[in-house]
């Protein structure tokens, strides 16, 4: 569930930005932050780390093209 969460959640963000055919190993690398700042630990366990991947932002700012 997790990981298909933030599969979506990445590709919509790179869909935005215009980067196609970038890969993420989602599940098995530290690439998410929490709100303090902190690493998120790899591997992520399903449901106990998906509230604090959701309110953190992948980017500070998106504009729409």
């Amino acid at each position: 569930m997790v990981s298909k969460v933030l599969a979506n959640r990445l590709k919509y963000c790179l869909d935005k930005c215009g980067a196609q055919g970038i890969e993420v190993i989602l599940m098995s690398e530290p690439w998410l932050r929490k709100e303090d700042g902190l690493w998120i630990r790899a591997p992520q366990i399903e449901e106990a780390e998906v509230e604090a991947i959701m309110v953190v932002p992948l980017f500070d700012e998106v504009q729409e093209g």
